[in-house]
């Protein structure tokens, strides 16, 4: 992962997660794992998360046994990252994040049986791949996010990402198709009157 700022509701922000997670051979881990656990995924999230004290999670509860949605983490170098093991698992208390995403308090996390922290710090930068409900701290670096998901998990449960529309746009929306993945967007018409 570099350094250079992309806006990632752009044609280069769905190329960066195209070369990075859809792409072989650049993201062959990353989608060889994907692959495993869906035969047709769809980006429902890109986002950015920074350093931020609070154990957080992206979903409250698991909606079956079956995986139907996966977070990735893109890490910086240096990043240092908590996560609770057996967290998606449990039912947990929680109160809605100032960042958008489920704060679990930690106090809450010690008490429960079978969960326990695992602390990773990835010195030269790397990624992770977790269920939605695993809580995870993110104290120091930063993670480019996304959320992929099968079709119902996008239809039914995300927002699109409003993009203006513009051929580029359209056209990295075709190359991830023509890779089976999908984008939950929503295209953005330019007001012919302004």
């Amino acid at each position: 992962m570099n350094d250079d700022p992309t806006p990632f509701a752009s044609a280069e922000g769905l190329g960066f997660f195209r070369v990075n997670v859809a792409d072989y051979p650049v993201s062959r881990p990353i989608k060889r794992a994907l692959d495993t656990f869906f035969e047709w995924f769809g980006l429902g999230l890109y986002k950015t998360f920074g350093a931020r004290a609070g154990d957080y999670n992206f979903r409250k509860t698991r909606s079956a046994s079956d995986v139907d949605c996966l977070i990735i983490h893109l890490l910086t170098k240096g990043s240092r990252v908590t996560c609770w093991k057996g967290s998606h698992v449990k039912p947990l208390p929680h109160m809605e994040g100032e960042n958008n995403l489920w704060l679990v308090p930690r106090a809450a996390l010690r008490r429960i049986p079978d969960i326990a922290p695992m602390e990773a710090t990835f010195e030269e930068g790397g990624f992770m791949i977790r269920d939605p409900g695993t809580v995870v701290e993110i104290s120091k670096g930063h993670a480019i996010t996304f959320a992929v998901g099968r079709k119902e998990v996008l239809r039914k449960s995300w927002k699109p990402m409003k993009m203006p529309r513009s051929k580029e746009l359209e056209d990295e929306v075709a190359l991830l198709h023509d890779r089976n993945v999908g984008v939950n967007i929503e295209y953005l018409e330019e007001d012919p009157h302004t």
